[in-house]
């Protein structure tokens, strides 16, 4: 292969990399990303790190969009991921590499908890909506009097009456369902951060009594386990939600 070759291969591919990082990185100002372009034809083996970095910081570490809110669990949820990140910054020089193979879950668990209180935000405010509605009163309904009083538990009225209230104790039932599997989930996040907050407090007993790394690398395993008990969690409730729907 002739140097003109290699020239123009390498022109090719660092033209390749300067479109890349003008199209990937929003964070960067149009200055930036002017220098970027005109320099990474030439010098685009010092940007391809960079860009193989924005690209994995990216996948491993999704952008939560979830709405925020400032109520105790959104605070607790808060406290917590101070304190895991905390320990795991902790970890450097002496367990770091676990942090490389369980981030990915543990953005997850991370994920999962906003979700989760989102989710019992949405019940109480639907309980909440619920819980001071006027039920009509439909005791005067099929009061009509007739000649014959055994006809009267025949009376459209009549029916209509009977009818509504079975629908009510029914609607007071699926409310109650719903107050039962609000409360599962509130507790499902409050016993996963507490746990986790344990297993934190448990990373630095180890570091701090000399614990070999193995036994963090161990703990940071559970935290990141904690996702799927989670998402136990939301499938059991899933199912209770459907099979009420269905009886």
């Amino acid at each position: 292969m002739g140097f003109g070759v290699t020239i123009t291969f390498y022109l090719i591919i660092g033209i390749g990399i300067a479109i890349a990082l003008w199209v990937s990185d929003d964070s960067t100002s149009a200055h930036e990303k002017i220098f970027q372009r005109m320099t990474a034809p030439l010098f685009w083996p010092i940007y391809l790190p960079v860009l193989l970095t924005n690209r994995s910081t990216s996948v491993i570490e999704p952008k939560r969009t979830i709405p925020q809110s400032n109520d105790g669990m959104s605070q607790l949820i808060d406290q917590v991921e101070s304190e895991l990140e905390t320990a795991f910054g902790s970890l450097e020089g002496w367990a770091e590499n676990v942090l490389t193979n369980e981030r990915y879950r543990i953005a997850e668990l991370k994920m999962a908890w906003h979700q989760q209180a989102d989710r019992i935000r949405e019940l109480d405010s639907l309980l909440e909506s619920t819980a001071n509605e006027t039920v009509p009163d439909n005791s005067e309904a099929g009061t009509a009097s007739t000649d014959n009083p055994s006809d009267q538990t025949e009376t459209p009225g009549t029916e209509s009456q009977t009818r509504t209230a079975i629908c009510e104790q029914s609607r007071r039932e699926n409310l109650a369902k719903l107050n039962t599997v609000r409360a599962q989930m509130y507790d499902s996040l409050m016993s996963t951060l507490a746990w986790v907050r344990e297993l934190v407090t448990m990373i630095h007993l180890a570091k701090y009594t000399g614990a070999p790394a193995s036994r963090a690398e161990e703990l940071v395993r559970q935290i990141a386990s904690a996702v799927e008990g989670l998402t136990k969690v939301d499938q059991r409730e899933s199912k209770k939600a459907s099979s009420i729907v269905t009886r």
